[in-house]
């Protein structure tokens, strides 16, 4: 089962890190279009995009790290955080 969320844990990250990177050669040229339909729709509304892929990012990260016994039995104040964050970044 862990192989199975860390495959979709490098699913996310790639998908993440291919739209940052998309965004930022969009604005690095000045333009708000793409070929892609989808990408000039990221690229008229920057802000919100990065606000929208930085939290998924680090909700990713952190959400197979709430399943780990070892980190909620040792460090119960970290998975009680990360908890929240997690419901706050959902």
């Amino acid at each position: 089962m862990w192989a199975g969320v860390i495959f979709l844990v490098f699913i996310g990250i790639a998908s993440i890190t291919q739209r940052a990177i998309l965004l930022k050669a969009l604005l690095a040229t000045g333009q708000t279009m793409s070929n892609n339909p989808m990408d000039a729709g990221f690229a008229q509304h920057p802000l919100l995009t990065i606000a929208h892929i930085t939290p998924g990012l680090l909700f990713i990260l952190l959400a197979p790290l709430q399943f780990i016994e070892r980190i909620r039995q040792r460090w119960p104040g970290l998975h009680r955080w990360m908890g929240r964050f997690l419901l706050w970044t959902a």
